[in-house]
C-alpha cells in the first residue's frame, strides 16, 4: 500500500507559481535585451560572501564586447540592496514587501561575472555603464500611466565599480490596480551583453500604519482593543473609520480600497480648490493693482492728506435772541 504524497498547501503552490513566473520573466528579459545566457537565476541575493568579495590586482577589465570581452565573461546584474518601508503578510500567508507611494526608497544592484574562473566576484573594474529601471506589474507586464504622471520616479542611475543604488519612488497604488503588486526591472542602456534583473514583487500604499497607544492600566497590561477580522486582514494600511456613514457595523462598513479612493479623490479636490483659490487672489490682486495704477498721483495724495487730517467742523455762533433764551 503506498501513501498517498502530501498535498502542497497554498502558501507552497502560489511560491512554485511565482518562481515558474520569475523564470519566464527573466527568460523574457535576456530574450528583449539581448543578453548571453547568464550563470545566475533571477532575482537572488548576491552570493554568500561575495558582497565584498576584491577583484584582485590581476583581475581582467570588462569591456562589454570590446577588444578584450570574451564568451566567458559573463556578467550580470544582481540585487544587493532592496529597501522597503515594512514587511506585511500575503493573502497567502506568506511574506511580502510594503512600499509607501509617500516616501522614496533604495534599490541597489551589483554586477557580478565569473570571469573564466570558478568563484563568484563583484566586478569592480568596468566601463562606465547607465542602468535605467522600469516598472512591472508581478506578471511582467508594463504598467501603462496618463501622460505627465511618471509610473515611478529616480529610474537612472550609473553603474560604478560594481555598483549602482537607485532612490525610487513608485507613483502607483496597488488598490487601485485590482490588488497587483509590481516588480522593478533594471537593464543596462544600449547593447550591453549584461543580464538584467527583477526585483521580488512589492505591494504599495498610501500610508504607513502605526499602531495606536494603548494605555496600561494598574497591573501592568496593556489593555489591547478587539479587532474584527476585515479590520486584521487590512490592519497594514488600514485608516481610522470615522464619520455617520461609518458608524452602522462592520458588516456595512466600506473596504480599505473604496475608503482609499474617496480619500485620494478627496485630496484632488482640495488641490484643485487651493489651487483656484491662489488663482482667484493673484487676479484680485492684479485688479487692485490696475485700479491703483489708474487713478491720478494728486488725487491718491490729497485722499491721503484727506484721511490723515479730518476737517474741523465750526459751531456757527447764536443768535442774540436764543442767547437771552437761555439766560432766562
Amino acid at each position: 500500500n503506498r501513501r498517498p504524497e502530501p498535498t502542497p498547501s497554498a502558501g507552497e503552490r502560489t511560491r512554485e507559481r511565482q518562481r515558474v513566473m520569475e523564470a519566464l520573466l527573466q527568460l523574457a528579459l535576456d530574450q528583449g535585451a539581448g543578453a548571453a545566457p547568464a550563470a545566475y537565476p533571477m532575482n537572488t541575493a548576491a552570493p554568500a560572501g561575495a558582497g565584498a568579495a576584491p577583484v584582485g590586482d590581476g583581475a581582467k577589465i570588462f569591456t562589454f564586447g570590446g577588444a578584450n570581452g570574451t564568451a566567458s565573461d559573463i556578467v550580470a546584474l544582481r540585487v544587493i540592496e532592496h529597501g522597503v518601508h515594512k514587511r506585511g503578510v500575503a493573502p497567502d500567508g506568506s511574506d511580502e514587501h510594503v512600499v509607501s507611494t509617500l516616501r522614496p526608497f533604495t534599490f541597489s544592484v551589483g554586477l557580478y561575472g565569473s570571469n573564466g574562473a570558478d568563484a563568484e566576484m563583484l566586478v569592480e573594474e568596468h566601463d562606465v555603464v547607465q542602468l535605467t529601471a522600469q516598472l512591472l506589474f508581478e506578471n511582467g507586464q508594463s504598467v501603462a500611466t496618463l501622460p505627465g504622471s511618471p509610473a515611478m520616479t529616480g529610474e537612472l542611475a550609473m553603474l560604478a565599480q560594481g555598483r549602482a543604488t537607485f532612490k525610487i519612488r513608485l507613483n502607483v497604488l496597488s488598490s487601485q490596480r485590482d490588488g497587483q503588486r509590481f516588480r522593478i526591472s533594471v537593464v543596462a542602456s544600449g547593447s550591453r551583453p549584461i543580464r538584467g534583473v527583477i526585483s521580488e514583487p512589492v505591494r504599495t500604499i498610501t500610508k504607513l500604519h502605526r499602531a495606536p497607544h494603548h494605555p496600561v492600566d494598574k497591573g501592568g497590561t496593556a489593555e489591547r482593543p478587539r479587532v474584527t477580522k476585515r479590520q486584521a486582514d487590512s490592519s497594514d494600511d488600514s485608516l481610522p473609520l470615522s464619520g455617520d456613514d461609518l458608524l452602522s457595523g462592520p458588516a456595512e462598513r466600506p473596504t480599505f480600497a473604496e475608503l482609499q479612493r474617496q480619500l485620494e479623490a478627496h485630496g484632488q479636490a482640495i488641490a484643485k480648490m487651493v489651487q483656484r483659490q491662489q488663482r482667484l487672489e493673484e487676479l484680485l490682486a492684479s485688479v487692485q493693482a490696475e485700479e491703483h495704477a489708474q487713478v491720478p498721483k494728486q488725487v491718491r495724495i490729497e485722499a491721503h492728506e484727506a484721511a490723515a487730517h479730518p476737517p474741523v467742523r465750526l459751531e456757527e455762533p447764536m443768535a442774540p435772541e436764543q442767547l437771552r433764551s437761555i439766560e432766562l
